[in-house]
């Protein structure tokens, strides 16, 4: 088995009704975290241009999986308490919004899901026709602190952390935190201007030491995705 240094991140988001990517974070971790879910029998597999050196982790099934199967994933890891990872599973839930209007957010699934991270978070962001939202996951207080940052920083965001659920302790705490929603509030008017709205946010973060993967998926009408612009200096 590749051995894996500690301090490892791993994020995990469904890709499909029967698959779901890790992002580890060293990407370099990549190949050690799909070995040690393999030595559990999970049928996983390296993705990515640059593997084995640096990749993610496919999670693939035959039939279709509950959102709960990513949380038994993030628990098997996060068991593994010699491996030194962090790993955290989300799903999609639906909600109403502050207008009253239907929303998707994400939150965390899993019976163990660290508190406290070592200042690495996700940040995903979705472009759309006239908008754009950057979603960060990660530990409850890396999230916290993260928020802190960027409210601070006047950028042009509404910052709109999702709270964990009451009932666990982490939220005990009063920093409970499963996600965060960061709606972009300066309108995207051409590709030119893409990486620009969410690099605020990601340079704030940077700047605050935090490090992780950043993922850029593009809805815009005739859009191709494309993270080449943010993947500079996070």
């Amino acid at each position: 088995m590749t051995s894996m240094p500690s301090q490892t991140s791993v994020f995990i988001e469904r890709i499909a009704h029967n698959a779901a990517i890790l992002h580890p974070h060293p990407q370099e971790n990549a190949a050690a975290v799909c070995d040690l879910l393999a030595s559990m029998e999970w049928p996983v597999s390296l993705i990515g241009p640059e593997k084995p050196v640096r990749g993610g982790v496919l999670l693939f099934e035959k039939a279709a999986f509950d959102d709960s199967i990513m949380g038994v994933v993030a628990d098997d890891l996060n068991n593994e308490v010699d491996a030194g990872v962090a790993a955290y599973a989300y799903q999609l839930s639906e909600a109403v919004d502050e207008e009253g209007e239907p929303t998707l957010l994400f939150q965390r699934v899993g019976m163990k899901i660290p508190e406290e991270g070592n200042r690495v978070i996700l940040t995903h962001t979705y472009l759309f026709d006239d908008t754009a939202i950057t979603w960060l996951l990660g530990a409850s207080e890396d999230l916290f602190q993260a928020c802190v940052a960027i409210e601070h920083s006047g950028a042009h965001v509404r910052v709109l952390p999702v709270h964990a659920d009451p009932n666990r302790r982490e939220h005990q705490a009063g920093r409970g935190v499963d996600s965060v929603q960061i709606r972009h509030l300066s309108p995207i008017l051409d590709s030119e201007e893409v990486g620009e709205v969410a690099r605020d946010v990601v340079d704030v973060l940077t700047l605050a030491g935090f490090s992780g993967p950043i993922i850029l998926t593009d809805h815009r009408e005739g859009g191709a995705p494309d993270s080449s612009r943010l993947k500079a200096g996070y």
